[in-house]
């Protein structure tokens, strides 16, 4: 059975990229994810897209995309036409007592800036006419959705998102509220609120990034609301919650949303993702660390910059037997993975008018020459060719650790060209790389002699799978660079794990 993660407006999104850093720096994959926002451009969505990719999902999907309104709704229709849906003017009377102007006003299509009554109402409607049209108003990522979860094809469903915003606040509860009632008896939904931890303060250059559509004053009262409507009503379906804030705020920058949805780092984006694997990973509700409260409903108060973040457990797949590793060794490993790639690259750089058969049996591990040889012949192509490919299909695996490196430990903007990310890395957690790099003799031995590491990874017990002619487990060189990743994560997880 199945899992989803469903990442509700710009702090859902934030929180998702976090989610499949996570994934790529521990080596697992993630659980099928969905956005639900009307934002779903900027370099938000093509960092989600791109560790979506590099995370096992075929290339040339598009990021998995739920509107939070009717998907019928045209380009220039306001919440209110949205909501009368060609009614009469006694119609419009009554949402006018409801809602104020601003609400009704807005094109749901640009989201919903901090106003979660408007947003819940529409997407309420959406829902309405989904359940009422054969074809779900051709909102196809919905319909399969909930016809898995009709199917009871899923175990567990993770929202993500704020309670203090628009989207998070108002369409998150409405819709888990209703992919509970889908399946109340086989499909654990759990909900994830992130608090607010900022103040927004205006940019030095208004004229750029605009003047703030929402105050702080606005988040806390949706942000109470939010609460009160989770206490009184939501708890009586949906099997956990967890409640992410700070005790103070900090400042942000105001900077537009709609079609520029930007990364904010924080500790707390990391720790949502952390506890959202958890969730989903289990088959009961986690025990949430540091949590407060009884019951289902849990609150995580951060105080401080993230240290304790590294004993945090991740485990290895979507399941309670899945194997677990603190996330301070998950980073550790992430290091070494990194030295042993960049030491494989330059194992696959030789000498010039050097070919593979050049080099001697006891050079190359044999399991990599029978996976080139393989490849070569399927493709028709030469081994030397192949391995000119694996090489640059390495070269471009290097430069997203790199990413990950600088967005962990700090770094300088990614030059242009080299990261579709576009994010300004500042160091935003307490440890530093040298905190955490692998340690001892036997891993100090590799970097030495890295071509040691080689040969003893691939033919371990987690080695590489050449497979038979019938059942080929590597078909292309991206398959193969996979499975090296793969190989090189197990060998060093038992490295780390051994303090060796």
């Amino acid at each position: 059975m199945s899992c989803y993660f469903f990442a509700v407006g710009g702090t859902g999104q934030t929180v998702l990229l976090n989610y499949l850093r996570l994934a790529f720096i521990a080596g697992f994959k993630p659980a099928p994810f969905y956005v639900i926002d009307a934002d779903v451009s900027g370099p938000l969505t093509e960092s989600i897209a791109l560790y979506a990719n590099l995370t096992g999902r075929e290339r040339g999907e598009g990021t998995p995309h739920i509107v939070p309104f009717p998907h019928l709704a045209r380009q220039d229709s306001s919440n209110a036409r949205v909501l009368a849906d060609g009614g009469a003017e006694e119609i419009d009377l009554v949402l006018r007592a409801f809602y104020s102007a601003d609400e009704l006003n807005g094109d749901p299509h640009h989201g919903f800036f901090g106003l979660p009554a408007i947003a819940s109402a529409i997407a309420a409607k959406k829902i309405h006419l989904v359940e009422n049209a054969a074809d779900f108003g051709g909102d196809v990522e919905f319909k399969n959705v909930s016809e898995a979860l009709k199917r009871q094809e899923t175990k567990s469903v993770a929202f993500v998102g704020s309670n203090y915003g628009g989207t998070g606040a108002g369409v998150m509860p409405t819709f888990a509220r209703y992919f509970k009632r889908l399946a109340p008896t086989h499909n654990r939904v759990s909900v994830l609120c992130l608090m607010p931890w900022f103040q927004l303060r205006v940019s030095e250059h208004p004229a750029q990034q605009g003047e703030p559509t929402i105050r702080h004053e606005q988040l806390i009262r949706n942000s109470e609301g939010g609460l009160a409507y989770y206490g009184d009503e939501f708890r009586r379906g949906i099997d956990e919650f967890v409640f992410l804030g700070r005790s103070d705020f900090e400042e942000r920058v105001y900077s537009r949303a709609y079609r520029d949805q930007p990364e904010h780092q924080h500790p707390i984006n990391l720790l949502a993702a952390l506890m959202a694997h958890e969730s989903l990973s289990a088959d009961s509700a986690p025990t949430v660390r540091d949590a407060l409260g009884t019951g289902n409903f849990m609150s995580y108060w951060k105080k401080e910059n993230g240290a304790d973040l590294l004993d945090y457990p991740v485990r290895k797949g979507l399941g309670n037997d899945a194997p677990a590793i603190a996330f301070g060794k998950a980073i550790t490993v992430f290091i070494g993975r990194e030295s042993m790639m960049r030491s494989f690259r330059e194992f696959l750089s030789p000498l010039p008018s050097t070919t593979l058969d050049f080099f001697p049996n006891r050079v190359v591990p044999a399991r990599l020459r029978l996976a080139v040889e393989r490849i070569a012949r399927e493709t028709g192509t030469s081994k030397d060719a192949v391995i000119g490919r694996l090489r640059g299909v390495v070269e471009a695996r290097l430069k997203h650790y790199k990413s990950v490196m600088d967005w962990l430990f700090g770094g300088p903007r990614a030059p242009q060209g080299e990261s579709r990310e576009g994010i300004q890395r500042e160091r935003f957690l307490e440890f530093t790389r040298d905190d955490l790099r692998p340690r001892g003799s036997k891993f100090e031995d590799y970097q030495r002699f890295p071509t040691t590491f080689f040969h003893d990874a691939f033919r371990g017990d987690g080695g590489l799978k050449i497979g038979d002619a019938r059942t080929p487990q590597i078909r292309n060189v991206e398959a193969l660079a996979n499975q090296i990743e793969s190989v090189f994560q197990t060998a060093l997880e038992g490295i780390v794990r051994a303090g060796a």
